[in-house]
This record gives C-alpha cells, sequence and structure tokens, in this order.
C-alpha cells in the first residue's frame, strides 16, 4: 500500500512523526514524504523524498495555484492508495487535489491558524475551502475539542472525525528528569518561534516586572527560538543585553534546557495542541500557560502548573510569582504529576495507533469507528 505524505516542515515532520513513519514503514507500507527539503541531511532513510517549494506564511493567490497544480502532479506520478496532510496549505491544495483524484486522504488539523481569525473576506475564503475539502476526506483529525465545534459549527466536517491528543510526546525521549537543586536560580523557559501570537509581548512584559521586584532576584527568563517577525529582532537583544532574559536563539536539542529550568511558560494566543507544553510535562518540569484550547487541556491548574488569562501580562505576573513563592516540595510535585498526566493522556503511541487504524479502515479492516 503506497502512502504520501504532505506537509510544510522537514523538521517538524521529523520532530513529531518520525515514530509514525517508522510504523508505517514496519507494517509494510510504501511511503513517500513531500515537503521543502531544509539541508543534505535526510532521517528518512526508508521514504521516498519529493523537495517542494512552500510559501508557508504567504497568500499570494498564484504561488497556491502553482503549489495546488504541483500536487495534483504529484498525486498522478506516485499513485498512492492514502494521503496524510499537515499543516494549512498541504490540507487545503493537497486535500482539494485527492478529492479531484479521487484518493483517500485524511488531513491533521492542528490548529485554526490567523486565517480562520481574521475578520473579512479572506476568513470567508478560508471556511468555504474547509468545508468543501474536509467533508470529503475519509478521516479528518482534529486536536482539540475547541476545533472539532468549530468545524462542526461551520458544516466542514460530518462523522469522520477522530480526536488525537496533538502528536503527542515521545516519552522514551523527553524522560522525567532530575528537578534543580533547590539552591539554584530559578530558571524560566518560553519555548517558541518568537511572534506576537506566540505571546512573546506578554512574557516579556512579565519577565521586566519580576526582576524589578527586590524579591525576586535569583530568576532567569530564558526566551528560546527563532524569530519569526523582525521586529523583535531588536527587541530580544536590547532586553538581553538590559539582563532581563536570556535570548538563546534556536535550540535543536530542549533536553539541557529543560534539565535546568524549574518551569516552562506559554502565554500563547491559540493553539492546536503545544507540543512545547507536553514535552516540559513529559520530563517533569510544571507549566504556566494560557488559559486557552491547545494549553487547558495540557494543565490541570493548579497540580501541574498554572492558566493565566491570554494576552494579559497583569495575571501572567501574578501567576510566576506565585510559582517562584512555591515550596520547592511542591514545585517538584508539580513535575511528578504533570509527567504521570503525559503519561495517561498524551503518549506518542495513541496518535500513531490512530493512523494506523483508520488507514486500516481504508484498506477494508473496519477496526475502529471515528468520533
Amino acid at each position: 500500500m503506497r502512502i504520501l505524505v504532505l506537509t510544510n516542515s522537514m523538521s517538524g515532520f521529523r520532530l513529531f512523526r518520525m515514530e509514525l513513519t517508522d510504523r508505517l514503514i514496519n507494517n509494510g507500507y510504501n511511503v513517500t514524504l513531500c515537503f521543502p527539503l531544509e539541508n543534505e541531511d535526510n532521517p528518512f532513510k526508508n521514504c521516498n523524498i519529493i523537495n517542494i517549494h512552500i510559501d508557508r506564511r504567504g497568500m499570494n493567490p498564484f504561488k497556491d495555484l502553482k503549489l495546488f497544480f504541483k500536487y495534483l502532479s504529484i498525486l498522478r506520478k506516485v499513485k498512492p492508495d492514502v494521503v496524510l496532510t499537515y499543516t494549512i496549505k498541504p490540507n487545503l491544495y493537497g486535500g482539494l487535489a485527492c478529492v479531484l483524484q479521487k484518493v483517500p486522504f485524511m488531513p491533521n488539523i492542528t490548529g485554526l491558524g490567523s486565517s480562520f481569525h481574521k475578520r473579512g473576506i479572506v476568513q470567508k475564503l478560508i471556511i468555504a475551502f474547509s468545508k468543501f475539502v474536509f467533508r470529503k476526506a475519509a478521516t479528518v483529525f482534529v486536536q482539540n475539542d475547541d476545533i472539532l465545534k468549530y468545524l462542526r459549527e461551520i458544516n466542514a466536517v460530518s462523522d469522520n472525525v477522530v480526536r488525537i491528543p496533538g502528536s503527542g510526546v515521545n516519552l522514551e525521549k523527553y524522560v522525567l528528569l532530575e528537578y534543580p537543586k533547590e539552591d539554584t536560580p530559578i530558571v524560566f523557559n518560553f519555548v517558541a518561534r518568537i511572534m506576537k501570537e506566540k505571546g512573546i509581548d506578554e512574557y516579556l512584559e512579565a519577565a521586566r516586572r519580576i526582576k524589578n521586584n527586590s524579591r525576586f532576584k535569583n530568576v532567569v527568563f530564558n526566551v528560546i527560538g527563532s524569530t519569526e517577525e523582525s521586529i523583535y529582532d531588536d527587541i530580544l537583544k536590547t532586553e538581553h543585553e538590559k539582563g532581563t532574559i536570556c535570548y538563546r536563539g534556536y535550540q535543536p536539542d530542549m533536553i539541557p534546557y529543560l534539565r535546568g529550568c524549574h518551569c516552562t511558560v506559554n502565554p500563547t494566543y491559540h493553539e492546536g495542541m503545544s507540543n512545547v507544553l507536553q514535552e516540559s510535562s513529559a520530563c517533569g518540569r510544571p507549566v504556566i500557560a494560557s488559559d486557552i484550547p491547545g494549553c487547558k487541556e495540557i494543565v490541570d491548574d493548579g497540580v501541574t502548573g498554572f492558566l493565566c488569562k491570554v494576552k494579559d501580562a497583569d495575571d501572567l505576573s501574578l501567576k510566576i510569582e506565585k510559582f517562584i513563592m512555591l515550596p520547592y516540595k511542591e514545585k517538584v510535585s508539580m513535575g511528578l504529576l504533570a509527567r504521570e498526566k503525559m503519561q495517561r493522556e498524551f503518549d506518542r503511541n495513541i496518535v500513531i495507533d490512530s493512523y494506523m487504524r483508520e488507514t486500516k479502515k481504508i484498506q477494508g479492516d473496519e477496526n475502529g469507528k471515528p468520533l
């Protein structure tokens, strides 16, 4: 059986879907991956690779039309039995190509993203497009209940939906780490692509307030990630030089930074299901996150971390202060309970099993039913 995967990022797929690819290959599937190649290092040794250019954030209709026709060409060449799609452009343009070629496809809705939140003609076009494409999918994977509710409200899905816990977390890679010693500076990690919608402004403001408070001198605020919006290049440089934050840039291996931190902070404006929170929790680190879909499912408020109001630097500062003031043993306990929650609810094998079950259903094995 031939499986084609369409996605917009090689590195993202490697981080969150490698185990699914391995399972498919081990079960005898022929897998072709289609994404923009980022370097000559190819970790997918047993897969066919198709390099394709995708303007991830652009909205040029001519470029998008070119992408659609490229997907049509790839489908005719590969002749897949099933197509798996990830992220909005592969989901929509790849999905439309599958509809026209009458190939079963399974999009993964990781989040609604900014296009769904923008008012006006763009939002209307995206909704209309989504309704046409997703209702014809064999299975639509959604990552939280609010996405599912919204898609049903706009009549974009029928009974072809399966809810999964985001990408899940690899519990063998993100193991329980020893918590930092009691007498060390309290370290907070902000891990994200640096852009307004990830809550970087609120995090920086909270860091300024805490660092200016004489009670909290022994605190470190890490910022980890590459800048997606150039306005933050100078801002991060200035705050780093002032000592407000420690800007670490993009880090391919987060384990050393997870080992050294006491708490991960994710004040994002919207999420599908936060991988950062899952990975931090799996390593036994408490988290502070926005009280929004995609975060609130991962955090048991007051048990494994704290939830804060979205776009609210005041509330974020209060929750960070509250965490700092917790007794050391309570911080450690929060981390242990966070690890247990990941084992129960967010093991990546739960996601992989869902994909394997739905793929077998397309083959004619009716093992399992959609949500």
